[in-house]
């Protein structure tokens, strides 16, 4: 075929270049060749036909054979493969390899074209190889170090012993010596990535990398990790930075069966993971300034799998994670949603399926928790070992099991204007200034509606609507804060007490609304335990069904409590030194 004013056609003959499988390095050297070529002429897209071109892929040359090796590309160029053009890597032994190879060029576009690496026929040799060699993890199937304006679509890459495709930067960050080349501008659209053993796609260096409608699926399946569909693998330490990705976006992806994960954006910064479909997880791990949006992440493997979105924690280098995770639809995980670092908010996510924890924040500073929906037997959210935490306007059900809430091991954190049906609503232990207000709980087991233990500092209850308690609606352990209850509405209580306070000093229960439908007489509607000067006011206690309770207050285990201005049915057990004043009994 000859060439056109705009497109160059490769001469076979002319180069040396073999489409049968073989003569490996003749076919190597014929392809750089005739790239070369066609850019000294002008041309600026070359034709690649319908073939099987064996490839060596390994350098003699580079300081590791990953680099310098291969069909090296370059600058200013586009080549366009047949649909059926394939690239094999010729099987080696070579800890490192690169099928396409591209170093600090730019302008490149490769459209089309199969890439296969020689994992199922490497030989993992490791006698003689240096110790930190020895896993073979560095074999890849486009290499792009160092590079600018790099586009590759419509390719399939599959089989190479590390990554199916590398893109680093050509140096390191804040090392002596060395000058810091980060690949820029490159995308990668259209794209299938099958069985990279190491990870299907990955970077330690970029600065703008757009990655679109691609399909990553089973990365891994070896000894070696990270094993992801998706790696973005900064790397820092004792707070330097010494690879960092910046400014990557996947967007309209799908992720299936890759070994340990689906996305892996770790120690990198202002990375936007959208509109993408997964069957596994999606970490943020100690990245910053990124998000997670709209995203569809379901496990149907019947595999399980521990979360749906993990974490890890806060950058050395860095002050905080400022990571936004919103509007995912996530199934069929243990965990839904783990938010560690600082700086998270969690909003406007779906999950379902969730078998043990909706969304955990845990390890965390700095979180905002909103306007999600858990349906799920589990419990819907854990605070643990974090601070400042606000937890408000999120919906469960399904929870027949276990609590709507949880805060432990916690401080500064407030929980409001949630609605939970579940077996109990909020539970608080080991955790200090903890607000709790506005709430709507529906209690369909055994657990309390609001309990605490008597090393929480539960500063408010107020305003919270808890209908059906088979145990307390509101117990607390007060013994070393003393707290403020108050205009709650505690309905179709079932137990023998609705409010249980017991221990500490100075407690204010005020225009509580206590209703219950035990079917049978008996019951205290609050009853105070080893308290003192402890205020009632305001207060009202009935029975919705006509049966009666032994008192309405009962403070006989208690000393100096005040009542005033309370409504109640039958009567008041008073204890030592208490008063009374402006009470109204109402039967």
């Amino acid at each position: 075929m000859s060439n056109s004013n705009y497109m160059y056609f490769v001469d076979f003959e002319k180069f040396g270049i073999r489409s049968d499988g073989t003569e490996a390095r003749a076919t190597t050297d014929g392809w750089i060749a005739a790239l070369k070529e066609a850019v000294e002429l002008g041309y600026h897209t070359v034709y690649v036909p319908e073939g099987l071109y064996l490839i060596d892929a390994v350098s003699t040359v580079g300081s590791l054979p990953e680099y310098g090796g291969g069909l090296m590309f370059p600058s200013n160029i586009e080549v366009i493969f047949h649909e059926r053009a394939l690239f094999m890597v010729a099987p080696n032994s070579s800890t490192g390899y690169a099928c396409f190879n591209l170093e600090n060029v730019e302008n490149v576009t490769l459209r089309g074209g199969t890439i296969i690496g020689d994992r199922y026929e490497h030989d993992y040799v490791t006698d003689g190889v240096p110790d930190n060699r020895k896993t073979h993890e560095w074999g890849h199937g486009i290499h792009i170090r160092g590079c600018r304006n790099i586009t590759v679509e419509n390719a399939t890459v599959m089989n190479c012993t590390g990554d199916n495709i590398w893109v680093p930067a050509k140096g390191m960050m804040n090392w002596e010596g060395s000058t810091y080349i980060p690949s820029e501008g490159i995308t990668i659209r259209k794209c299938i990535l099958i069985r990279g053993r190491r990870n299907n796609l990955a970077t330690n260096g970029c600065l703008g990398m757009n990655v679109d409608d691609c399909d990553f699926i089973e990365a891994g399946g070896d000894t070696i990790g990270p094993a992801f569909g998706i790696d973005l693998e900064g790397f820092a330490e004792n707070s330097i930075k010494y690879d960092h990705p910046y400014e990557i976006n996947i967007t309209n992806c799908r992720f299936k069966r890759n070994g340990k994960g689906a996305l892996n954006i770790n120690v990198t910064g202002k990375v936007h993971a959208t509109n993408n479909f997964s069957d596994d997880v999606f970490s943020y791990g100690f990245s910053t300034d990124s998000t997670i949006s709209n995203n569809t992440i379901t496990n149907e493997t019947g595999i399980d799998k521990p979360y749906g979105i993990d974490s890890i924690r806060k950058s050395s280098s860095e002050t905080g994670n400022r990571t936004i995770i919103t509007g995912n639809q996530i199934r069929g995980f243990a965990t839904g949603i783990c938010a560690r670092g600082v700086g998270v908010i969690v909003s406007q996510n779906y999950l379902e399926d969730i078998s043990s924890v909706g969304i955990n924040p845990y390890l965390s500073e700095d979180v905002m928790v909103a306007n999600n929906t858990i349906n799920s037997d589990c419990l819907h959210v854990w605070v643990r070992n974090s601070v400042d935490v606000k937890v408000g306007n999120n919906k469960g059900k399904g929870a027949e099991n276990y609590y709507g809430i949880k805060v432990e091991d916690s401080s500064d954190v407030v929980v409001n204007d949630n609605k939970h049906v579940a077996k109990g609503g909020i539970q608080v232990a080991r955790s200090t200034n903890v607000r709790i207000k506005d709430n709507d709980l529906t209690l369909i087991g055994n657990g309390n509606g609001i309990s605490w233990d008597k090393t929480s500092q539960v500063k408010l209850v107020k305003s919270n609507w808890i209908s059906g308690a088979v145990a307390a609606a509101i117990s607390g352990y007060a013994d070393a804060y003393s707290t403020i209850i108050s205009y709650n509405i505690l309905e179709d209580c079932k137990y023998l007490i609705a409010i249980y306070l017991n221990g500490g000093a100075h407690h204010m229960l005020k225009g509580n609304d206590i209703m219950f439908r035990r079917g049978a007489n008996g019951g205290y509607g609050v009853q105070l335990v080893n308290t003192t000067q402890a205020r009632l006011i305001s207060n009202d206690v009935r029975t919705m069904d006509g049966c009666t309770l032994h008192a309405s207050y009962d403070s006989t285990g208690s000393t100096y409590t005040k009542y005033a201005y309370n409504t109640y049915i039958g009567k008041i057990n008073l204890g030592q030194a208490d008063t009374e004043n402006y009470n109204t009994k109402l039967d």
